[in-house]
């Protein structure tokens, strides 16, 4: 299982249903490697699945936040992330077999995270 690491920095939520999510893979939902939020963000709820990460903030509210998720592909595919309901760019950071992988993320669009290392 790989750690992806969501770094929003000044995004700005455009409505109070935000959340990230994966296709092709699973988020790890283990005591072992726990999902880490830090940061200055006021959640009115937080519910996280194996596929995604719902947060209840204010709309309109500065979201500055760091967002660690263990992660693990489906065999024999590319996952790919998706933030949703953020005006912002997001930056992805990702484990593949050569050292980490960082891309930026819009709000809505999905990023496949290539050669990503389970």
């Amino acid at each position: 299982m790989g750690i992806v690491t969501f770094n929003f920095n000044q995004a700005t939520i455009e409505s109070s249903n935000c959340r990230i999510q994966v296709s092709n893979g699973t988020f790890g939902l283990d005591p072992n490697n726990p999902v880490s939020i830090s940061g200055t963000v006021t959640f009115d709820s937080l519910q996280i699945t194996t596929s995604q990460i719902y947060m209840g903030v204010d709309q309109g509210s500065s979201f500055n936040a760091t967002v660690d998720v263990p992660m693990r592909a489906n065999p024999d595919a590319t996952p790919s992330v998706m933030v949703s309901n953020f005006q912002g760019v997001v930056t992805v950071t990702w484990p593949t077999d050569s050292g980490m992988m960082t891309d930026q993320l819009q709000s809505s669009n999905a990023l496949p995270l290539s050669d990503f290392q389970n």
